[in-house]
């Protein structure tokens, strides 16, 4: 691959095709054309990013790319690149849609100020653009901005939504958000509940959406989502809390249970308070409510690394401790299906064993505090020891 430029261009050369940038002092876009053919040029939608956060050229390559790249970059207005910059590899239908349709970076700019640029994002996630030509491209971006919301969502999908629901959705984080996720959230806001406390919230973030699909419904309570829409990060400890609290209430069967564990959420101001409140639950009931037995011998006895844990009471501290859910699985130990282990090595660990098809006792997971992802090296010592 070879890059060179010309007065209007930039050409991309390969072996059998080239690719063409053009300039957006002449014709912004760019053109994709075969080698020794008498085919034209077609146009073409690049899905890597072109520009960083600072608005300036984002890959670095070679100096002949970084040069040509850097001076084509700067060509663009920097006032557009400051609306394109975020959108990852979305930037290049956007500057195209500058280019080519009047008024289309005003539309964008308000947008942006006003309620952010998740209708945009949208409407390409369900209709991508990257699959049409560059006429219907611009077609598509005149329909975004100028026809009612409502109709252009009902054309893209074929499916009539609310006000609030489309509300709702132009608050997904442009930034972040996939096409699964837009789908998960689609879904999620057909609950009544759920869309009416997501209305109360200003952005709906990859996070929340994970959190709606991860989560049981009996569990997302208004104000469950109003913490996690405001202060979530991806936190496996409050998914791993949440699903062991729905374990366990499906293991009672109890709807006093349930509805005394929604009165404690409904209580909560932050992530801290709701994983307490969870950890508080599930070990309240696992004590009053499990009838556990003693555990059977372990089936490796251990050593001062490899100490096997005993009793339902010390798998529960265990579970306190590494802040992780292995204190609910008492019952796989009594039913001599897995055995738990604590680690104390370079890392410290709980290691699980399970029983095989065959009888025989295998590693299955290895937790670090609150999940982490262990090291290579713990994992092949821990391995090592299991199989001596």
């Amino acid at each position: 691959m070879q890059f060179h430029k010309t007065s209007n261009v930039i050409i991309e050369q390969h072996a059998s095709y080239k690719i063409i940038y053009g300039r957006w002092d002449r014709i912004f876009g760019v053109w994709k054309s075969q080698i020794n053919t008498v085919v034209g040029a077609k146009d073409a939608l690049p899905t890597w990013p072109l520009l960083n956060e600072a608005d300036a050229l984002l890959l670095k390559r070679d100096d002949d790319f970084n040069s040509l790249f850097s001076a084509y970059t700067n060509l663009i207005p920097e006032k557009y690149r400051q609306l394109a910059s975020p959108l990852g590899h979305w930037q290049w239908i956007i500057l195209e849609g500058i280019w080519t349709i009047p008024n289309f970076a005003s539309f964008l700019h308000t947008e942006k100020v006003s309620r952010g640029l998740g209708f945009v994002v949208m409407c390409y996630l369900l209709n991508d653009p990257h699959c049409m030509n560059r006429e219907e491209r611009k077609l598509f971006n005149q329909k975004i901005m100028s026809q009612k919301r409502l109709k252009t969502l009902s054309e893209i999908t074929s499916v009539q939504y609310s006000q609030q629901i489309l509300k709702n959705l132009s608050k997904v984080d442009a930034t972040t958000i996939t096409l699964p996720q837009l789908k998960c959230l689609i879904l999620a806001l057909s609950d009544e509940h759920i869309a009416r406390t997501i209305s109360h919230l200003e952005v709906v973030s990859s996070d929340l959406i994970e959190a709606l699909n991860s989560i049981k419904p009996w569990l997302l309570v208004p104000n469950v989502i109003r913490i996690i829409g405001q202060q979530f990060h991806s936190s496996v400890l409050l998914l791993d809390a949440f699903d062991s609290l729905n374990t366990l209430a499906q293991r009672l069967g109890n709807e006093a249970f349930e509805q005394q564990v929604i009165t404690s959420l409904n209580h909560a101001t932050n992530i801290s308070e709701l994983v307490t409140s969870i950890e508080t639950w599930t070990e309240e009931e696992f004590v009053l409510n499990e009838d556990v037995g003693p555990f059977p011998p372990p089936p490796v006895q251990g050593s001062e690394t490899l100490v096997p844990i005993l009793t339902w009471l010390e798998l529960m501290t265990e579970g306190r401790t590494m802040h992780h859910c292995v204190g609910i699985y008492a019952s796989k130990v009594t039913m001599n299906v897995a055995y738990y282990y604590q680690w104390h090595g370079d890392e410290r660990a709980t290691v699980e064993l399970i029983k095989s098809n065959k009888g025989k006792w295998i590693v299955g997971e290895v937790f670090g505090a609150c999940n982490a992802v262990l090291e290579a090296k713990t994992i092949n010592q821990i391995n090592t020891i299991m199989k001596g």
